[in-house]
């Protein structure tokens, strides 16, 4: 074969390569903005994805945006009230800006069963075994061993 016919010939077969490439990408990009379009319409029908909004949620704390978080901790309630763990989550953001919804909060997570060391006198009498390893860097709040995030600030923890 010719060296003239070479050139072409591989210059050819790269595009393609390209155009099924990017054929394969379209298609994909297609279904994945009809999945979001779908979810995202403006029919005022709520999002029926739960989990769509406890990952919005943990996303906008685990970044320090406690007011987004809520947004989202809030209508994923709605959906799923009976999960003491994202109503503890609720009560530690809700804290200082409004202590006493933080505080029926915290109550409906320990009747969910949940229960968090919340009592200072336990982490003030407890053992040097009792007392969690971990600490915040963000706000030196202890963590319980293997926390991927604070559970006060939503700072994400350094994983050893």
């Amino acid at each position: 074969m010719d060296a003239t016919l070479i050139i072409p010939l591989v210059f050819l077969s790269l595009i393609v390569i390209l155009v099924i490439y990017a054929l394969i990408f379209m298609k994909s990009f297609k279904k994945d903005k009809q999945r979001l379009t779908s979810l995202f319409s403006s029919d005022n029908e709520p999002i029926k994805h739960e989990s769509l909004y406890l990952e919005m949620a943990n996303s906008y704390l685990s970044k320090g945006n406690k007011e987004k978080a809520l947004e989202y901790y809030y209508l994923y309630l709605r959906k799923e009230p009976n999960n003491g763990k994202v109503c503890y989550t609720v009560a530690t953001i809700l804290e200082e800006a409004d202590p006493e919804e933080a505080q029926l909060y915290y109550q409906k997570a320990d009747k969910l069963g949940y229960q968090q060391k919340k009592d200072q006198e336990k982490e003030d009498t407890a053992t040097p075994e009792e007392t969690p390893a971990n600490v915040c860097p963000q706000c030196n709040n202890e963590v319980p061993e293997g926390s991927i995030f604070c559970i006060k600030c939503g700072e994400k923890l350094n994983q050893d």
